[in-house]
């Protein structure tokens, strides 16, 4: 990676560092307060939608075409009814979810996933959407059409194969060294040839990288791929075990990896940033990892991988750390000033409420790592009790763990695509 883009990156991560050391960790300000009664309301509404979800899913009629249409028709409507009323998003962030383009997209996506790995599980599949879908949000903010591309697809379908095999405890760190400097070498482009299936999948992934950008005019792309790469590489201290935080930058390696993941998703969707939209993916960037942090705080402290939530776990309540990420959040979203206009900013009031019930869902998920008072006044704010929260996510759970036994992965793919186009 050239030095200039190496110093870009360093300023962003520099600038962040400050911006969080500058944000105060006191209580976030929300929008609404949630009494018994509201939570009451929501929770029986909330599970009258996911009867009637399951119930639809178990009657879809995939062998008709005018049925399936109706079918899909009536689960979108069942979604959007659910955004508005139950989670209390505007009509215009649902148009945006359901119509402008993210569905399409979607459906587009779970195909050609099959298609590139007939094995690959549906959880796998889903979790690269989340990325998928981040791409189509940065997609609208940089005013490009949302689509479906080559290299949504590669760097989106990357974070299965790399991450979740980084992050398994029974591969030696020797060993993930390794199988990264060789993939280091393949997004260099040098000639190097798969020793393995799991290397063959990572080279044909960047492979579609190229036929999108080809190498002579597509550096900024490249370097960016590098950059999330080195900071994947970085990450794997963190897997160390108990350290402090005066032997290991844990703070500059989670700001590197989350902001460098969103800047590489920008470089692809349009090739060329202006330094203040690249500033602006950074630190999306990092306010995303660091919830997801704050969501495995609980699983990183078990198999002793180092964050800045599971250290700060290790001694203190999580209290003033959330509290700061709440106000971090929303200082990043709210005093941007270089994606402007009315479609754009109900982008990032979508993003901000997203990453606020993620937090909310994290704290419910962690009760346990924070004080009871903290916990007493938070919950005010959130649109489900705390206790509904944990039993939801296992429910939905176990829920679409009986449905996949009984349908088939690709009668599956197919409800999800007409579901949403």
């Amino acid at each position: 990676m050239e030095s200039k883009d190496k110093g870009l990156i360093n300023q962003f991560k520099t600038r962040y560092m400050k911006m969080w050391w500058d944000t105060p960790a006191t209580f976030p300000r929300f929008d609404k307060v949630f009494d018994l009664n509201r939570h009451i309301a929501r929770e029986k509404d909330m599970n009258t939608f996911i009867d009637r979800i399951i119930l639809e899913i178990r009657k879809f009629p995939s062998d008709n075409e005018e049925d399936c249409a109706q079918w899909g028709a009536r689960v979108r409507d069942l979604i959007r009814r659910a955004g508005n009323e139950i989670i209390g998003l505007t009509d215009g962030c649902m148009r945006i979810l359901l119509n402008g383009g993210f569905s399409n997209v979607t459906s587009d996506f779970i195909s050609k996933a099959r298609e590139f790995d007939s094995k690959v599980r549906m959880d796998d599949i889903m979790q690269a959407m989340r990325n998928v879908w981040i791409m189509n949000s940065i997609q609208l903010l940089l005013e490009v059409d949302v689509q479906y591309t080559p290299s949504l697809f590669a760097y989106s379908m990357l974070y299965p194969y790399t991450d979740n095999y980084l992050d398994t405890p029974n591969i030696s760190f020797n060993e993930k060294k390794e199988i990264s400097a060789r993939f280091r070498m393949r997004l260099e482009g040098k000639p190097i040839a798969a020793r393995d299936s799991y290397e063959a999948s990572l080279f044909k992934l960047v492979g579609m990288v190229e036929d999108q950008y080809p190498r002579a005019s597509g550096n900024q792309v490249y370097a960016s791929l590098l950059s999330i790469h080195d900071a994947q590489q970085k990450s794997l201290l963190q897997q160390y075990g108990n350290i402090s935080p005066y032997e290991m930058d844990i703070m500059g390696i989670s700001f590197e990896k989350g902001g460098t993941s969103v800047l590489t998703d920008a470089y692809l969707a349009k090739y060329s940033l202006k330094e203040a939209e690249g500033a602006f993916m950074f630190g999306f960037g990092i306010f995303l990892q660091l919830v997801d942090d704050a969501q495995d705080a609980k699983t990183d402290m078990k198999n002793g991988h180092m964050t800045m939530f599971s250290q700060t776990a290790e001694k203190w309540p999580l209290d003033n750390i959330t509290n700061r990420l709440f106000n971090f959040t929303y200082g990043v979203l709210d005093t941007d000033d270089c994606f402007s206009g009315s479609e754009k900013e109900e982008i990032k009031d979508v993003i901000k409420k997203n990453c606020t019930f993620l937090l909310l869902g994290a704290i419910a998920h962690n009760r346990g790592m924070y004080s009871k008072s903290y916990i007493e006044e938070i919950e005010k704010y959130c649109p489900f009790s705390f206790h509904y929260m944990r039993h939801l996510y296992k429910r939905i759970g176990k829920e679409y763990g009986r449905i996949s036994k009984k349908i088939a992965d690709n009668s599956m793919d197919v409800a999800i695509a007409q579901a949403l186009t």
